[in-house]
């Protein structure tokens, strides 16, 4: 690292003198508005992406700057950490294993990719494969088969449905060459001991050689936006969100599924930066049921098996032709199922790259173009995506009984559509005032049934606040030809 005069030097020329230093050097980057390293866990030999926070950043500033006061050092630190233009290469993740650029072609050389943005760290584990690129449309077809062997014995609702599976995991190779947002993948199911789970693990091991930790669902919107923040900053590739059971809803997850980019505060430094939104979703859950804006958001699998208890993983198919469990086959052979996915990647790629032209998902067109494009060239039958219009019907269980509360409310207050009217008056109705002689209970409790699921409570205050934080997000879309406009 160079540098110049130090002697009497202000704290904005230091800071200067610092960047100089680092700008051609590769182990600092800009990540959104915020500085990365690319480091390399010492347990697993795996790499990440670190943000850079002023303690880490003053480790390198006093080795720089040994004759200075340690006040001097931490302000140079914070000077470089809130400088908007520091003149380091950007970079737009850190891989690990084989990955593709923006034009189909494959990253296998470690380091940064200037072509691409990406910071290759390969996984130790597949050090010594070479993958191939040169599939056919028939070894498509034969790799396609091995990756649905490992589905035989998951009991999903139809055939077509291993094809949105199949589409998560060809998205976890494509992410990088995918510049627009892509869907979560939710996997429903109707009890414990389905293989929910196992899904969600298959595809981490075969992705990142390793079973990702699971989050649950965050129970606040704080919390919500925390979980977020850190899976996002730490540039974070694939999530998985467990053990959702019934009703699921979050603005901010949902905002995450439709966004470039998120603005978060990085804890430790009094900054807020904005950080690219690359991560790849799983929802698992039991009889899940969504909030308009998710559900319009996901792609989805269902498994549904008469008596999960029954299912005996030693007369699974994989565990009787191959004498071992999934987890185990995946850890042992996982490059060969990589090599997979990459010829159906590359059979297409060879083969012109058909894209898909009629969509299904407005708000994933780039995605689906791709993703869609790679189902249909080498499985048409599957009609990818043909049901999606009515699994989000299914899934959408706020539409309807939203729709049936609103016009009840129309009903009650027939001149709202010209007098607005407030929470507190619909509470009234709800939970009206004790009267003296008491009102029939048919007229006092009148609107209380037709009350979305989840708003009512045991006492008005509290269903209160509910119903203003409802409100104010069903506003946001229309319900048929009711819409609802805020007026302060």
């Amino acid at each position: 690292m160079k540098t110049g005069s130090r002697n009497s030097a202000s704290i904005p020329d230091l800071a200067d003198m610092f960047i100089q230093g680092i700008a051609g050097e590769s182990h600092f980057f800009t990540y959104g508005t915020t500085i990365v390293e690319p480091v390399t866990d010492p347990d697993s030999g795996t790499g990440r992406l670190r943000t850079i926070t002023v303690p880490d950043l003053k480790w390198y500033v006093r080795r720089v700057f040994s004759d200075q006061f340690e006040g001097t050092i931490s302000a140079v630190a914070e000077d470089i950490l809130h400088n908007p233009e520091l003149p380091l290469e950007r970079i737009r993740g850190l891989v690990t294993t084989p990955t593709f650029r923006d034009d189909f072609s494959l990253i296998t050389v470690p380091g940064y990719d200037l072509q691409s943005g990406l910071y290759y760290s390969p996984d130790p584990s597949l050090a010594t494969f070479t993958f191939e690129t040169n599939a056919s449309k028939t070894k498509a077809k034969a790799s396609l088969d091995l990756l649905l062997e490992l589905l035989t014995d998951f009991p999903f609702r139809n055939e077509s449905e291993k094809f949105s599976y199949i589409a998560t995991l060809l998205t976890l190779s494509l992410r990088s060459s995918i510049r627009g947002v892509v869907p979560s993948l939710a996997i429903d199911g109707n009890g414990q001991s389905v293989g929910k789970g196992l899904l969600s693990t298959m595809l981490s091991l075969i992705a990142y050689g390793e079973d990702i930790a699971t989050n649950s669902a965050p129970k606040s919107r704080e919390e919500w936006a925390s979980k977020l923040d850190s899976i996002l900053l730490r540039g974070a590739p694939f999530a998985v969100i467990d053990n959702i059971v019934g009703s699921f809803a979050s603005d901010d997850f949902a905002s995450v599924l439709t966004s470039a980019k998120r603005t978060v505060r990085i804890k430790g430094l009094s900054k807020v930066v904005d950080v690219p939104v690359n991560t790849v979703w799983v929802l698992n859950g039991n009889d899940l049921t969504l909030d308009s804006d998710l559900s319009q958001r996901l792609i989805i699998c269902h498994l549904q098996h008469e008596d999960p208890s029954s299912r005996k993983q030693e007369k699974f198919h994989i565990q009787q032709k191959y004498g071992c469990s999934i987890e185990v086959l995946l850890r042992q052979e996982r490059a060969k199922y990589m090599q997979a996915c990459l010829d159906l990647i590359c059979g297409w790629v060879n083969d012109g790259a058909p894209r898909r032209k009629k969509l299904a998902l407005a708000k994933y067109g780039e995605w689906e173009s791709v993703i869609g494009g790679i189902i249909d060239w080498i499985a048409p039958q599957a009609k990818f995506l043909e049901d999606h219009q009515q699994n989000t019907l299914a899934l959408d269980s706020e539409k309807e009984e939203t729709i049936v509360f609103l016009k009840q409310l129309m009903n009650v207050f027939p001149n709202c559509h010209a007098k607005p009217i407030s929470v507190s008056q619909i509470v009234d109705k709800v939970f009206p005032p004790k009267v003296f002689p008491p009102e029939p209970l048919s007229e006092k409790c009148a609107l209380r049934d037709f009350v979305p699921d989840g708003l009512i409570g045991s006492s008005g205050s509290s269903f209160a606040k509910r119903l203003g934080r409802w409100l104010k997000r069903v506003s946001t879309r229309r319900w048929g030809n009711i819409e609802l406009i805020p007026v302060e």
